[in-house]
């Protein structure tokens, strides 16, 4: 299995209704939950979050399902926002949408976080980056790939790499 397609199950599309007629859309990841429940936790951007009261996780895999989530830490100064989301709906959304007891539910009712990197395997010019998400808030992933162009450093001291991959409104936090 591509190491794409294994982590599909991973990344969501994050949704934040704002009024009737809006909302926020991003990307999450699952990461280690180090807390204390049995929560699915998934990495997202603040600002993706930060608009509304109800937040939801929207899996590729189970279309048109969203399932609730809640904010469980955010950090405006880094746009970072942690979410969770329960394993008993997530284990029910895998039931339901891609069967029980089957190799393929197995491996999603894990929800396995993605294995981030570390400074070292990065190089300012030249690592190839991949972009996972749901630009323009599409429902079916979408990916595109580039390399890192360099190292931009923001006021305050702050430094960014600069990537030359498409990424759109709604890859926030893939």
């Amino acid at each position: 299995m591509s190491d794409i397609l294994k982590n599909s199950h991973a990344i969501a599309r994050i949704s934040t209704p704002v009024d009737p007629t809006k909302e926020a859309v991003g990307t999450g990841f699952i990461i280690e939950n180090t807390g204390q429940t049995d929560d699915i936790t998934f990495l997202t951007n603040a600002h993706v979050v930060a608009p509304g009261q109800k937040h939801f996780v929207e899996l590729a895999w189970c279309k048109p399902q969203k399932i609730p989530a809640h904010v469980v830490a955010i950090c405006y100064d880094r746009d970072l926002s942690l979410i969770s989301v329960s394993r008993e709906l997530w284990n029910k959304a895998v039931d339901e949408y891609v069967g029980k007891n089957t190799e393929e539910a197995d491996f999603i009712k894990r929800a396995e976080p993605l294995s981030l990197g570390e400074a070292k395997m990065l190089n300012p010019i030249g690592t190839e980056v991949c972009c996972q998400g749901h630009p323009l808030g599409l429902e079916d992933q979408q990916y595109s790939w580039g390399k890192t162009r360099g190292v931009y450093n923001m006021p305050g001291g702050e430094q960014r790499i600069l990537i030359q991959a498409p990424i759109n409104h709604g890859n926030s936090g893939g």
